[in-house]
């Protein structure tokens, strides 16, 4: 993700969309929030964790908020094993 968002003339992005079938935690958790401070809103499907995932959603939540700034407008402990995130910043 870091080198994708390095090709992209703009300073700031709007919306980066995922759906990438439980890769989104592996990802995620390799994008410095430098990198992240470039995007605006997070629309993300997650899934439940592989065993081989860096983190789970609860840590991939906390991730998004406490280090890269966003805001999560969804409950992070709703126990579905898969649905929709949407961060954004405050």
């Amino acid at each position: 993700l870091p080198d994708l968002i390095s090709t992209i003339e703009a300073e700031r992005m709007a919306l980066l969309k995922m759906d990438i079938e439980e890769s989104e935690y592996e990802v995620l958790s390799a994008t410095p929030p430098t990198v992240l401070s470039r995007v605006r809103a997070i629309a993300l499907e997650y899934h439940k964790p592989g065993a081989a995932a860096p983190m789970d959603k609860r840590q991939l939540t906390q991730y998004l908020t406490r280090e890269a700034g966003f805001v999560l407008r969804e409950d992070p402990d709703d126990p579905a094993e898969y649905g929709m995130l949407h961060f954004t910043r405050g």
